[in-house]
């Protein structure tokens, strides 16, 4: 079979490339079953780890670098699925993101970025989509956090904001029940006095009427 193509694949079907490929993680214990998920030959698995029995990395590189070979489409799409039956969810979707991340952009702004010197530093072709593609989520990524922890700070700081105002507004309850409590002793001591004032007034009143009676 013919060798992927380089350039010119469908943005929505496009080829990863073997850098790209060798730089996932994570799969150095899976590439065996991997491989056999990708339609890697077994007679070729088997003259992979006959050559290399002790590098399970360098196992990894060649079977995808079979199946770049051997293989006439040798999509992101087959490679997500592939990953997902061996138990790399996490990997897949990942890629999937990135992938998603640059379809976002190319059908409008695919021209501006091949003219990027930042983007495009250490880029040979803007058709290497599959390193362009992580390299703009990693700047797309980087621009959410920094939106993200800029709106983080700013709700920090309302929120101390609203604590202030909470602590304040708690002080002041306390100060008003401070000065009701006084206000009630106050008046509990007005009452008191008031009450001894009128059992005052009903002594005297009957010593008086007493007294009257006497004479």
């Amino acid at each position: 079979m013919a060798e992927a193509p380089e350039n010119g694949a469908d943005e929505d079907d496009h080829f990863p490339s073997l850098e790209e490929l060798n730089k996932l993680p994570g799969l150095e214990t899976v590439w065996h079953n991997l491989g056999l998920q990708l339609g890697v030959r077994a007679d070729d698995l088997k003259k992979i780890v006959n050559n290399h029995p002790k590098d399970r990395s360098r196992c990894k590189n060649e079977m995808f670098a079979v199946w770049r070979k051997n293989n006439t489409n040798p999509t992101y799409e087959k490679l997500i699925k592939a990953l997902i039956a061996v138990g790399k969810k996490d990997l897949a979707e990942s890629i999937r993101r990135n992938k998603v991340c640059y379809s976002a952009i190319t059908s409008s702004q695919k021209s501006k970025v091949a003219q990027s010197p930042e983007i495009m530093s250490g880029m040979t072709s803007i058709d290497n989509i599959g390193m362009l593609s992580l390299n703009l989520y990693h700047k797309v990524s980087v621009a959410d956090i920094k939106r993200d922890n800029h709106e983080l700070r700013e709700e920090n700081e309302k929120l101390k904001e609203s604590i202030s105002k909470l602590e304040a507004r708690e002080c002041d309850l306390q100060v008003r029940e401070r000065e009701l409590q006084v206000r009630e002793q106050e008046l509990r001591v007005s009452k008191e006095e008031h009450e001894f004032q009128q059992e005052r007034r009903r002594s005297e009143i009957a010593l008086t009427r007493d007294e009257h009676e006497i004479q």
